[in-house]
């Protein structure tokens, strides 16, 4: 704890340079992705030489920005060519894990079924149909004669990537050979959001209940005529942004909750306890976005440091956030909803942090 205290204050530390150069590092890896994989050993070597240069000579900086560009660089080429080095076979009969049911807002093929294959090489894939599944998240299935393709669409490969998708399939109906039905957290958590979504649908009128799903649900796709109807206003004043759930309605949903929680007679702990556990329930029953993960994440990590008495720097925390979620998925960095709700998050966080250091200065 000492040493968090310690790094946690300054926003010019070591993880902003580590950010920095992890950003780097994917997008030098994206740069050279087509190129041959010998030339990506010659240059990984190359950097763990140099990492092990820089910690002999004791350079910190030095050894830490090696680290974080080639993290950043074999993070993004081991995710890209797992994916892109699977071979589907061309008609596939196999037992299918289905992981999500989503509609996906396309006229022609609305419903999209995640599902993931158990063959000896297990990979998920994407199935559209113009027919309701009779079968639920959790559920699995048997299919016969599945013909998965990837797509030659760099842009929509590039997307299905971020999602670990390997391919497509598109089917009238999936009426799957046999149907086993087991508990999954998946399909109770599926239920339990149609549940909700119905339960609310029923209450609320029309119009209502359509920007109540895309802005608290987070989910446009299933309202998505009624939404479109009323988009002109909102592209007339240049806000059509506020149509998608976003980080703010989550800080929205925590002061309504912060308030309500406040009144009560409980100590600290219990109450910031009791507000983790209700964003969290909030972030498992509504489809997220990236920047509902990003406030998610933030506020996850902010709560961290008031349990344990930590000083709290935005800047520092943003880094964190990012350098987890890019992490976790490299592929993240080269889509817009990522570059604005981290890059206008950072800026913010920047001015904020400016702005406190001149008057703690000028109060000398």
């Amino acid at each position: 704890m000492v040493i968090l205290k310690q790094f946690i204050p300054a926003p010019e530390s070591l993880l902003l340079k580590a950010t920095f150069f992890l950003l780097n590092g994917i997008v030098f890896a994206d740069f050279l992705i087509d190129s041959k994989p010998l030339l990506h050993i010659i240059i990984a070597g190359s950097f763990l030489l140099l990492s092990l240069i820089a910690y002999c000579i004791k350079k910190i900086s030095l050894n830490l920005a090696i680290f974080a560009f080639l993290l950043g660089y074999l993070s993004y080429s081991v995710h890209f060519y797992r994916l892109d080095s699977f071979v589907i076979p061309q008609k596939l009969t196999t037992t299918v894990q289905v992981t999500d049911i989503t509609q996906a807002g396309n006229y022609n093929w609305p419903y999209r079924i995640t599902g993931r294959a158990l063959t000896d090489n297990p990979f998920s894939f994407f199935i559209f149909t113009k027919r309701n599944p009779l079968f639920n998240a959790g559920d699995t299935i048997t299919c016969k004669d599945l013909a998965i393709k990837k797509s030659n669409n760099k842009a929509f490969r590039s997307y299905l990537y971020k999602q670990a998708i390997i391919g497509t399939a598109f089917k009238f109906q999936c009426i799957p050979e046999t149907i086993t039905t087991k508990f999954s957290i998946n399909g109770w958590l599926d239920f339990h959001k149609e549940r909700i979504f119905n339960g609310l649908k029923k209450k609320m009128s029309f119009k209502a209940f359509a920007f109540f799903s895309s802005l608290f649900m987070g989910d446009k796709s299933r309202v998505k005529r009624t939404i479109e109807k009323y988009k002109i206003p909102f592209q007339t004043w240049g806000i059509s942004h506020h149509l998608a759930r976003s980080g703010l309605h989550l800080v929205l949903f925590i002061l309504a909750w912060h308030f309500l929680i406040s009144l009560l007679p409980f100590h600290f702990t219990l109450k910031t306890l009791c507000m983790t556990l209700l964003c969290c329930v909030y972030y498992l029953l509504t489809p997220p976005s990236i920047s509902f993960i990003r406030a998610f994440l933030l506020f996850l990590f902010y709560k961290f440091c008031n349990l344990f008495d930590l000083q709290v720097n935005a800047v520092h925390l943003i880094c964190l956030v990012c350098c987890l979620v890019l992490l976790c998925n490299p592929f993240q960095l080269f889509f817009l909803d990522f570059q604005l709700s981290f890059f206008l998050t950072f800026c913010l966080a920047w001015i904020s942090y400016l702005d406190r250091k001149k008057r703690i200065s000028n109060s000398f």
